[in-house]
């Protein structure tokens, strides 16, 4: 979490969780959603891990891919 966010500038660099936590809220209350929506997502894309859904499984680590793709669409707008 901390990378994705620090790296789309979310928040500041080297924040502390809390910090993290802050920012996990604003992003949830500009998107309408839950705060645990947010986390979820993010983790799942951290961490490549559906445990969830037995025909997806683990796909790997992609965080720095997605970041990658999050930063061209951010400059797009």
């Amino acid at each position: 979490m901390h990378d994705i966010f620090e790296a789309l500038e979310l928040c500041q660099a080297e924040v502390d969780d809390y910090q993290l936590f802050k920012a996990i809220i604003r992003l949830a209350s500009n998107a309408d959603v839950t705060p645990y929506a947010v986390d979820k997502v993010f983790w799942l894309i951290g961490s490549g891990n559906f445990y969830d859904d037995p025909e997806i499984g683990s796909i790997g680590n992609h965080k720095q891919d997605f970041i990658e793709f999050a930063r061209l669409e951010l400059l797009q707008e």
